[in-house]
């Protein structure tokens, strides 16, 4: 069931059709607006955007609105990405980009998330062939998804792999001579 705006309640301020990635509301500017289900895909940012309270959630009911820290948000596992760009080309929100790798074998990049666009809507994480994508509240990402990043190197500004800082000298090893 997609999202449905209540008529009693809907203003017509047009914040939904704003927000939404998809263009599944429709309707004019003072007057009742409402949403196409076969276009809608559920991703919240309509109810995010509408300061009424005018739109049920997919179980029919007004979502509370949620503190920063309690977003959904997308989840990349780099250890399992491959850079395959599925979940790029679905994100409706923009929110995914691919960086480089510093391993000169690998083909392809990593997807990155840019948390201030990322709704958690989920389309991502349904198009990662490779379960690499995960979108969880963020206060509740689970312990395995949340350990450092892997090792890979920091590309510099113009795409070329950053160079790596130069190892520590060995100290001096102690001379036997006894001078």
């Amino acid at each position: 069931m997609p999202h449905v705006i209540l008529e009693e309640k809907c203003t017509g301020c047009t914040l939904c059709i704003m927000a939404c990635p998809v263009d599944a509301i429709f309707g004019e500017k003072k007057k009742i607006h409402d949403i196409s289900p076969d276009i809608c895909i559920d991703c919240g940012a309509c109810h995010a955007a509408c300061a009424f309270d005018a739109i049920l959630n997919p179980e029919g009911q007004i979502s509370p609105k949620l503190k920063r820290n309690q977003k959904p948000k997308a989840i990349v596992d780099e250890q399992h990405c491959t850079g395959c760009e599925k979940c790029y080309e679905r994100c409706p929100f923009d929110a995914l980009y691919m960086t480089q790798v510093a391993d000169e074998q690998s083909f392809y990049g990593i997807v990155k998330v840019i948390d201030k666009k990322c709704t958690g809507c989920r389309e991502c994480e349904w198009a990662c062939p490779y379960d690499a994508i995960f979108v969880y509240h963020m206060d509740e990402i689970p312990a395995w998804l949340r350990v450092a990043e892997p090792t890979r190197e920091p590309r510099g500004a113009n795409g070329s792999i950053a160079a790596a800082p130069a190892p520590a000298p060995a100290p001096a090893a102690p001379s036997l001579s006894g001078a």
